[in-house]
């Protein structure tokens, strides 16, 4: 390994050299990230029939608000899809969403139960379009901008029965003349498209004016689909839908989550090969939880289950329930959801008798890497083993070196107060580089992954900022300093924890299936840390000029008179003074980096520079600090 070693070593210092040149051309350079609007209402955050307007469960950062209007209350909480829905009783209320900017595309999908069906919407955009029903048919009209209305010749017959039923709408060239299309029960479909100039637009949606009936489980997206593409879609929204040869079995319970004051609806698909996992012949059970900033994550994406289905695991993908509005993060809230939901599959369930036990474990993308690692580090009852793909758990140290990024001078100038009761509380809540021990390290075993793009200050392709998990979320910054105090706490005779760092042009965000992370993530899972050296040898002696872990135990730089660093003697690089070399090198009017300044920093996302190109002599520059890199030397430790 002392090949690989002095290769880190020499990387670690050319890394933190082309950091500090990105880092150089970001502040330089600022540039504006892309906004995407969307939003989710589920209608679980009151009692049964109450009627409070507000519904607090958007999860979107868009400045969108939606709210129960006439006689519009929740309904009771057996009486939705999922828990409580929008109830109309009377056909005299409806949901209003307000402060929605249309784009081109979009697409709705919503739950519908109509008691009558001779008429009422399903959703208007103010003054262009309508999705209604006609004498037991869906039809769409349009109202153009002469005064006429065009309402569609064809329709979709509704289902006798009653029950909830799925709809997703569909619609392209929606800022001018769009085509509307809409699919029942994930398989009818109608199409019908405007052949005329429609009137002009507001940001005003309405659902379910004048219908008798209720709406739930509303998600919205100004794009084509609401996640990455259809089939994900189809795979959160239907039960019944499977990746290709699998088993799919999707159940749901109601409980009180931690943190919580009413009941509120949990549901979960279980995933497996029926010719793999049987009766006689049980899986291992492995939790997948989904990413995203806010609460309702849905189901993991079946391009990462297969994988794990395959590798002959029962996968159970949670989408748990949570409050809140924006971006949120609560993990006592959702460990708890996981928590009863391992409990039923493991009871009576109809999976019970394909799992093996009491043993199981937990994989997370993002935010659900946080989550399982939160369950994984803290929980009693917790996974035996756990892979967390681009989690940033590491409390308030990773957010403050991602944004000094860009703020300089210190923590004085961030744009929080790190000595606030706010601050402190929230990293007590989430630091996990604080609950590594030698007693956790020696009871569970941890993968962990994380990605950046090393290729320069922006993408390739795409039109992202680069570097963006180093310096806005923090992830990587925190993921080095987890795996330096895991490295630290271990017995290096019996290891117990895995850790890679998944660098791509295309600034990928939690490692892919296919990935090396991936597939060396996959197998802790499947053998366990020991069992990687017979059954992925590879993955432990993986050394590759574009996978490079850098330095990892960056002490954090939180200037706060509350905060200690658990790192502080788990062992630190003693080439930390380069940055403050290379920045007379680069001709900076200060002598040392500005206090607080870490160098586990790079560019932060928004610095993105679209037509431009580095000036003259800045290939020169480059040279040099590659030069300076390889030639001066450095400590080299284990990573």
């Amino acid at each position: 390994m002392s090949r690989m070693n002095h290769h880190r070593g020499v990387a670690g210092r050319l890394l933190r050299s082309c950091l500090l040149l990105v880092f150089w051309w970001c502040v330089g350079h600022p540039g504006i990230a892309a906004a995407q609007y969307q939003l989710e209402v589920t209608f679980d955050d009151g009692d049964d029939y109450e009627e409070t307007p507000e519904l607090n469960n958007l999860e979107t950062g868009a400045t969108v608000t939606a709210r129960l209007g006439g006689t519009a209350r929740r309904s009771g909480l057996t009486e939705g899809r999922y828990g409580r829905a929008a109830d109309f009783p009377g056909a005299a209320g409806h949901v209003e969403v307000s402060g929605w900017t249309p784009a081109a595309e979009f697409v709705l999908h919503v739950w519908v139960a109509a008691r009558d069906v001779s008429a009422g919407e399903v959703i208007a955009q103010g003054g262009r379009w309508r999705l209604f029903f006609d004498a037991g048919e869906l039809r769409v009209a349009f109202f153009h901008a002469d005064g006429g209305t065009t309402v569609s010749a064809t329709s979709l017959p509704w289902p006798s029965g009653g029950g909830f039923h799925h709809l997703t709408v569909g619609a392209t060239g929606l800022t001018g003349r769009p085509t509307i299309t809409v699919t029942l029960d994930f398989a009818d479909t109608l199409t019908v498209a405007a052949e005329r100039d429609l009137d002009a637009w507001d940001q005003t949606l309405r659902l379910g004016s004048g219908l008798d009936g209720l709406l739930d489980e509303v998600i919205l997206a100004n794009r084509a689909a609401a996640t990455l593409d259809a089939d994900q879609d189809r795979f959160n929204r239907d039960p019944a839908h499977c990746p290709a040869d699998t088993v799919c079995v999707e159940e749901v319970m109601t409980l009180v989550p931690r943190t919580f004051v009413r009941q509120v609806p949990v549901r979960w698909k279980s995933v497996y090969d029926p010719t793999t996992c049987t009766a006689l012949a049980p899986c291992p059970l492995l939790f997948a939880i989904q990413g995203g900033g806010a609460c309702n994550n849905d189901y993991a994406m079946p391009t990462d289950v297969l994988p794990m289905v395959r590798a002959g695991f029962v996968v159970v993908t949670i989408d748990p329930y949570c409050e809140g509005e924006g971006e949120t993060y609560v993990p006592e809230t959702e460990v708890s959801q996981f928590v009863a939901v391992k409990d039923r599959v493991f009871g009576a369930g109809p999976v019970a008798d394909r799992v093996t036990g009491p043993d199981y474990h937990a994989t997370g993308c993002s935010h659900g890497a946080e989550a399982v690692l939160v369950w994984a580090m803290r929980e009693p009852d917790h996974p035996r083993r756990t892979f967390a793909r681009s989690g940033g758990v590491s409390g308030f140290c990773a957010r403050v070196a991602g944004e000094l990024c860009m703020y300089l001078g210190g923590t004085e100038h961030l744009p929080v107060d790190v000595e606030s009761d706010e601050a402190r509380l929230r990293h007590q809540d989430t630091d996990m580089v604080g609950w590594v021990t030698a007693q956790t390290v020696s009871t569970r075993e941890m993968a962990r992954s994380w990605g950046v793009n090393l290729e320069g200050p922006r993408c390739p392709s795409g039109g992202l900022p680069g570097c963006q998990e180093e310096g806005l979320w923090g992830m990587t910054y925190g993921s080095r300093r987890f795996a330096t105090r895991w490295e630290a706490e271990e017995d290096p005779l019996a290891p117990s924890g895995y850790f890679v760092e998944d660098v791509g042009a295309d600034c990928r965000h939690c490692a892919p299936a296919g990935s090396v992370a991936f597939e060396c993530g996959l197998c802790l899972l499947r053998h366990g840390r020991a069992g990687m050296e017979a059954a992925c040898p590879d993955c432990l002696t993986y050394d590759d000029a574009t996978i490079r872990r850098g330095e990892p135990g960056d002490l954090c730089p939180l200037e706060s008179s509350w905060y200690v660093d658990p790192l502080a003697d788990a062992g630190q690089d003693a080439d930390v003074d380069v940055l403050h070399d290379l920045q007379g090198d680069l001709g900076s009017d200060a002598d040392a980096q500005p206090p607080g300044k870490s160098d586990g920093c790079a560019c932060r996302a928004g610095a993105s520079f679209p037509g431009n190109t580095p000036p003259a002599g800045l290939a020169l520059l480059f040279l040099l600090l590659v030069f300076r890199a390889i030639y001066i030397p450095g400590t080299n430790r284990r990573t």
